[in-house]
């Protein structure tokens, strides 16, 4: 049996691959929010620690992990490594592949990283598209500075970000009270075109990508873990 950790366009087409099997298998995510067809798959929810993910490939036969989750899944990356060298099971990363960079953003290491140079540059209003997850690791900076956050508009993702300290306002959760934009680099090549138009729309670019009006900063997307670069190359 097969478990797919997913809730990702990765995760989909995973999905898809899996069911030309015509085999049953498990499909993963953490929450209900993801609209997907299985057809043989059996779709399950809720959040798995390296306990909980062990005693369900215990429990249910797994012999393959696949690893289609979102790139900035680190605790999940964690538990899939952990998991399958407990249990000396094959695992298969899905990853994306992404356009080249841009020299016009200021490219991060980590969070750490990114309000170290905001604070250096004198940053004082953000506009961060990284998501709800990622208010709290921004905390340091927008208890000091004014930051929105633009996020989905469902309900699990306003309350999480409440929850955080933030308050809503047009679909944008304003921290407290735009000199620079914030985003994550989870852009697929498959969507290169798209991705560079969205950044340059988001810092004031031309399509010629001149004429940058509002700078940029970007989280490097994590490289997977020294396990994954020795086992699964």
């Amino acid at each position: 049996m097969i478990l797919i950790l997913g809730g990702t366009t990765e995760g989909r087409t995973a999905v898809k691959v899996a069911d030309e099997a015509g085999k049953p298998y498990f499909y993963s995510t953490k929450g209900e929010w993801q609209e997907i067809q299985c057809k043989h798959g059996i779709r399950i929810t809720g959040g798995m620690d390296t306990e909980k993910m062990e005693s369900f490939c215990r429990q249910n036969n797994i012999r393959l992990l696949v690893d289609a989750a979102h790139p900035f899944a680190s605790q999940l990356h964690r538990t899939v490594d952990e998991t399958s060298r407990t249990l000396h099971l094959p695992v298969i990363r899905f990853e994306r592949k992404y356009p080249p960079r841009t020299e016009n953003i200021i490219w991060c290491e980590d969070y750490a990283d990114a309000i170290y140079r905001l604070e250096k540059a004198g940053t004082d209003r953000l506009l961060a598209l990284t998501g709800v997850q990622t208010i709290g690791k921004l905390r340091p900076y927008w208890e000091k500075h004014t930051c929105w956050f633009r996020v989905l508009e469902r309900e699990t993702s306003i309350t999480l970000a409440q929850e955080q300290g933030s308050r809503r306002k047009s679909g944008i959760l304003s921290c407290r009270r735009i000199r620079n934009s914030f985003i994550r680099d989870t852009t697929s090549t498959g969507h290169s075109d798209q991705g560079k138009r969205r950044i340059r729309r988001i810092f004031g670019e031309s399509e010629s990508g001149t004429g940058c009006k509002n700078p940029g900063l970007c989280y490097k997307t994590p490289s997977p873990s020294q396990a994954f670069h020795d086992r699964y190359r």
